[in-house]
């Protein structure tokens, strides 16, 4: 992913069509790997992307819990 970050629902796209060619037995091995190596970047990247989601609502919930009180 040389390119500018997808969106995460643009990189999830992505990820499905990587799964559909790779699982269609179609590609050669050259290919192949390419495929793999992408989906490796777009699954990093995707991980970051919810664990960042993850830690905002985190800091939302504790801010709205402190409002609470």
């Amino acid at each position: 992913m040389t390119k500018s970050k997808p969106s995460l629902t643009a990189a999830l796209t992505r990820l499905e069509e990587i799964a559909e060619q790779m699982n269609s037995g179609v590609a050669d091995i050259e290919t192949g790997l390419k495929q793999f190596e992408e989906a490796v970047e777009l699954i990093t990247f995707c991980r970051e992307q919810l664990k960042q989601a993850e830690n905002r609502f985190v800091t939302l919930k504790k801010q709205l819990d402190q409002e609470e009180y």
